[in-house]
């Protein structure tokens, strides 16, 4: 069965990456294992997710020792839904719950909850920015 709301771990790891740019903008660059402790993730996994927001040009790559990525534009240009679709690829509207629908045409136990709830998690992603989550982090030593 599916679950209401899919979101990989991948794309969560992308979402909280890249607010944690916009949390760290006093640095110019951050680097894979800063964030990686600073979000209790794993290195290997997050350095894979960052390479697929380089090539949507999401983030700039800079190699080196003391390299690491930074946002490739302002965080008041990049919705969730970019980076949703940079890992995830098209967002589907799904209407049922099930892997192949059972109930009739236009008929659902659940009426139009399923279709209206991904309605709205559709319309979040395009309307969120990641400006709008500047300071969402605890200010401490690793965030």
């Amino acid at each position: 069965m599916n679950n209401l709301l899919r979101i990989s771990e991948a794309t969560l790891l992308a979402l909280h990456g890249m607010v944690y740019l916009v949390h760290r903008a006093d640095r110019d660059i951050v680097s894979i294992k800063d964030m990686a402790v600073a979000l209790n993730v794993s290195e290997n996994h997050l350095s894979k997710v960052f390479q697929r927001m380089s090539k949507v040009g999401l983030v700039r790559s800079v190699r080196g020792p003391h390299g690491g990525f930074l946002l490739a534009m302002p965080p008041t240009r990049i919705r969730l839904f970019d980076i949703f679709t940079a890992i995830e690829g098209e967002f589907k509207i799904e209407e049922c719950l099930l892997p192949k629908r059972i109930c009739r045409k236009n008929m659902c136990i659940l009426g139009q909850l399923i279709g209206n709830i991904n309605k709205e998690v559709l319309h979040y992603l395009k309307v969120k920015k990641l400006s709008d989550f500047k300071g969402i982090y605890k200010r401490d030593k690793t965030l």
